[in-house]
């Protein structure tokens, strides 16, 4: 079929003009056909005047046809007449005047000039014309030339189409927009043209891939609370989303990547249909997209970022809830403080942080749609660890090494003998349970059996309190810290190097300390008096020598923890804002930035980015706002798609101010492009709230953006985008006409 398979018309008549048989065969084919066309008047022109052999009726003919030609001159006059009869006697009209030529400049100042102004009327030299008159350009109006240059253009593109289904709401994001890849590849367009909004391929006339890189998007959280060590960790994150099941479009586009069930994509009546039968809920076939690895969870480590397998992450969800939970073995390594140097991305924080990022899957439907437009109130982490081993454990002898049996209360246990336990992770922490667990090389042995408990304490303000827990013998494995918790902790981020206490110490120990001691004087006195039975003759068998009391080994020595849940209010009030324990980011393609109700105008916090159907960023260097940004944009006429209706307006123009993108009011902006349409100039004021100290996209720019909600095809391809334009006219000085 000459029209190819395409479902609209203009990928029918993108089919055409794009076949190889068109641009090969038939494309030679009608430059042959011009030629002879071109050609055929000259060559008639020769039989007149070059052969001198015509027979007389052929050269009669010739002289009809020489003749005609006056005739059909003159008839080919009648409908201009006309027209000046009509347009000039009747309607009494005159002619508008010549349009004098127009063109752009681009104005590049000296490097010690900040700023020069170029007065409406300022000739600029063109040259000499024909005449060899001296031809001169006048500046259209007052400018202002200043030191900014366009030094970056950056492309982000949703694709919402049907075509490329496997595609449809994939993000792509390209840093080197004005290339063939996205990356800074070489254009390979005959007219070194591109596109700023995608950077589509077609295939004989058919959508066949979308040539930008795929658009790496997430958020983060960072907390002290995430400084786990070691042992099983499961870390629990819980985020509050208003409605968050309520619009089903997106589930019945995801539904049929799952494996099992079997889905098909249908409307919300079948969809619920299919569940049904299925004997399913929505919450279910939400907990199974997500657990088809479309999402990349990873932790900071000390050597970098470390990712959980898919099988150790799980999520479960309710209609205004969804919740992460991490497993890490003790296998894995220890979570550790973000550093910029080690783990990229320049996020404002020190502390642990948990980064998840959308899985591109190219058998896989992309899951940004689940999450776009979904609004957090707050979030809730919880840590749970077991067999935590690095402690900071002393006795009344010193610092103890646990990494070997050791001898808690030292060989011979009085009483009050103590072991003191400190761990800056745990410590750190509001804590709603605590368990310390020693596992005996040689059990407590006390003489005669005798009991001894162990009283816990905390170190609270530099002094040790009671905890209020009822005392354990010493003979337990298991020692619960089942109230108190409170007093040993400062719920206050401290990443130093564990100390073990010492007098300077004011919090974060918990000490063990014997009621009595082992029974050492009794058993020495029962020794004298085996010993004096012995010498004097009167021990009988029942007489038996004394054991005596053994101070015990430890072979292990951990704890287990588990956290109050951490409440991050993504909707506090200023002062709870500057001392916000924990930080949640958004990651972009380009950038990432802090996120919460006070940082924007909406005053509201999305789960992930939101973006437009397509946005072009442009990066400008060497701008001192308030300034007059003027930009000229160079497009290749008639590249925009004809069939498509441009919507009025089209581009929302915006620029980034402390990572918010705040749009132009329709006075700070001067279209000459009709919307990218036509070459030009576009005007911006820019205000002094716009800088250069932004995350989201690389600092030391200025950041403006084109963002369109639909049709993005509905503007033409570019070949320049320059800053300092000016529009100049012709000014005749009685030059050649044909100037």
């Amino acid at each position: 079929q000459i029209y190819g398979s395409g479902n609209t018309l203009f990928d029918r008549l993108n089919h055409i003009a794009t076949h190889n048989l068109f641009t090969a065969v038939f494309d030679q084919f009608l430059k042959v056909f011009a030629r002879v066309v071109v050609e055929a008047k000259a060559e008639l022109e020769k039989t007149f005047t070059d052969l001198n052999n015509h027979e007389p009726h052929y050269a009669l003919f010739l002289s009809f046809l020489k003749l005609f030609d006056y005739a059909r001159a003159e008839t080919n006059t009648l409908t201009q007449k006309h027209l000046d009869f009509y347009y000039r006697d009747i309607l009494k009209l005159k002619e508008k005047p010549a349009e004098p030529s127009h063109a752009h400049l681009l104005i590049e100042l000296a490097k010690h000039v900040d700023a020069h102004e170029i007065k409406t009327d300022e000739l600029f030299s063109a040259g000499k014309d024909d005449l060899g008159v001296d031809v001169f350009f006048a500046n259209d109006q007052n400018f202002v030339a200043n030191q900014a240059k366009v030094t970056d253009l950056k492309t982000l593109y949703r694709h919402q189409d049907d075509d490329l289904a496997i595609d449809k709401n994939r993000l792509f994001a390209s840093p080197v927009a004005n290339s063939a890849d996205g990356l800074g590849e070489k254009l390979t367009t005959a007219d070194q043209s591109w596109q700023p909004f995608f950077n589509k391929i077609y295939e004989n006339g058919k959508l066949t891939k979308i040539n930008m890189p795929k658009a790496e998007v997430g958020f983060a959280l960072a907390s002290h609370y995430l400084w786990v060590a070691e042992g099983n960790r499961t870390i629990s994150v819980e985020f509050k989303i208003k409605q968050f099941l309520k619009n089903l479009t997106p589930f019945i586009e995801l539904a049929p990547f799952i494996e099992q069930p079997s889905f098909k994509a249908a409307t919300e009546q079948v969809f619920n249909q299919q569940i049904e039968s299925f004997n399913l809920n929505i919450i279910d076939i939400v907990v199974a997209i997500l657990t088809t690895h479309n999402l990349i969870c990873l932790v900071t480590t000390e050597k970098g970022w470390f990712e959980v397998k898919p099988e150790n992450t799980s999520f479960t969800t309710e209609s205004d809830a969804l919740t992460l939970e991490i497993n890490l073995s003790g296998a894995d390594p220890a979570i550790t403080p973000y550093a910029s140097k080690t783990h990229g991305y320049d996020f404002l924080t020190n502390l642990p942080m948990i980064l998840v990022k959308l899985r591109h899957q190219d058998n896989q439907g992309y899951i940004y749609s689940l999450f776009q437009n979904k609004v957090i109130e707050e979030i809730g982490l919880t840590v749970n660890v077991t067999g935590l081993k690095s402690l900071a454990v002393s006795n009344d002898f010193g610092s103890v090494d646990t990494s070997k049996p050791f001898q808690p209360f030292g060989a011979l246990p009085v009483a009050k003998s103590a072991l003191v336990i400190g761990s800056k992770e745990v410590f750190q922490k509001t804590l709603s349970t605590a368990t310390i667990d020693i596992k005996w090389q040689n059990p407590p042995s006390p003489y005669d059996n005798k009991t001894v408990n162990l009283t816990i304490k905390y170190l609270k303000e530099g002094k040790w309190d009671p905890s209020g827990i009822a005392a354990r013998n010493i003979k337990e494995e298991t020692f619960p810290l089942s109230s108190g918790l409170e007093k040993p902790v400062v719920n206050k981020p401290d990443f130093s190097e564990a100390e073990f206490y010492n007098t300077r110490s004011k919090h974060g120990f918990v000490r063990l300390e014997t009621d009595t001691d082992f029974g050492q004087s009794a058993y020495e006195q029962a020794l004298i008096n085996y010993i004096k039975k012995v010498i004097d003759g009167t021990a009988t068998d029942a007489d038996k020598k004394p054991t005596p009391p053994v101070g015990p080994f430890t072979a292990e020595l951990t704890l287990d923890y588990t956290t109050t849940k951490q409440i991050i209010n993504l909707n506090s009030n200023q002062i709870e804002f500057e001392k916000r324990p924990a930080k949640f980011f958004h990651l972009t393609p380009f950038g990432q930035c802090e996120q919460h109700s006070l940082l924007n105008a909406q005053k509201k916090v999305f789960l992930v980015p939101q973006f437009n159907n397509a946005e072009f960023y442009i990066g400008v260097t060497g701008l001192k706002p308030p300034q007059n940004l003027a930009l000229f944009f160079q497009v290749a006429d008639g590249t925009a798609n004809p069939l498509v209706e441009k919507p009025k307006p089209h581009i929302q123009w915006s620029y980034l101010s402390n990572n918010e993108w705040l749009n132009f009011g329709t006075q700070d902006v001067q279209d000459s492009t009709d919307g990218l349409i036509n070459s030009g100039i576009i005007t911006f004021a820019m205000p002094d709230k716009a800088n250069s100290t932004n995350t989201l996209l690389p600092t030391g720019q200025h950041w403006l953006r084109a963002a369109v909600t639909e049709k993005s095809e509905a503007v033409c391809k570019l070949l320049t985008v320059s800053a300092q334009g000016l529009k100049v006219s012709f000014q005749n000085q009685n030059n050649d006409p044909s100037f």
